[in-house]
């Protein structure tokens, strides 16, 4: 049997059960009874299934994995919702296909362990100035995990951060409180600058 595997696309080859060579982009030729693709249709959004021709194409191409919004418990004990996006892809199929058996819901799974984690090692003033740290803490955990299912994951980014109303009342009120303190000092600064440079005139006056 001929057929054609697409670009950034593989198929994993089994002869009588086991596992026998990776079908890489172009046309391959396959020998009918004897060698049969392996079935990984129920990775969802990563493996195609082509029902005419009964082969499994395995995406190689870049994956976009959403998070959804996640509960997380910081340090100090206040419960944020945390959106992260997922970026990731297959760089080794033999790996992804054998070391895991539902290598999306793993990589999902991990992902969402991970940030709960990251998350509960900061304070609520850290998490919601410091996204780049936790992009960055999040990234290289995942990329400790993954890299034995064969994954290599490229970027993370967090997409949101919500904190509880009462929480965020009280920033506010801290914010403003912060505000008009500020205020009052330049007020302040600014009455003294005048009443010296009043009694400077006052007392260039006097010596005239």
């Amino acid at each position: 049997m001929i057929y054609q595997v697409p670009q950034n696309h593989v198929i994993i080859i089994e002869r009588l059960g086991k596992y026998s060579e990776t079908k890489h982009a172009g046309l391959r030729i396959r020998l009918p009874f004897v060698e049969s693709p392996k079935d990984m249709s129920h990775w969802a959004g990563i493996a195609t299934k082509r029902k005419r021709l009964s082969y499994i194409l395995i995406s190689q191409q870049e994956q976009v994995m959403d998070t959804e919004s996640q509960p997380c418990i910081t340090r100090d004990n206040i419960t944020v919702e945390v959106n992260a996006i997922l970026f990731w892809q297959i760089v080794d199929p033999i790996k992804s296909v054998y070391e895991i058996e539902n290598l999306p819901l793993a990589v999902g799974n991990v992902a969402l362990t991970t940030l709960r984690d990251v998350v509960g090692r900061m304070s609520l003033d850290e998490v919601i100035s410091e996204r780049n740290r936790i992009n960055t803490a999040i990234l290289d955990e995942l990329q400790d995990v993954s890299e034995k299912w064969g994954v290599r994951t490229n970027r993370v980014e967090i997409q949101g951060i919500r904190v509880p109303e009462e929480v965020q009342d009280s920033m506010n009120k801290q914010m403003n409180a912060e505000r008009e303190r500020r205020a009052s000092i330049l007020t302040a600064e600014g009455s003294k600058e005048a009443q010296v440079l009043e009694a400077e005139g006052e007392k260039a006056a006097a010596i005239l």
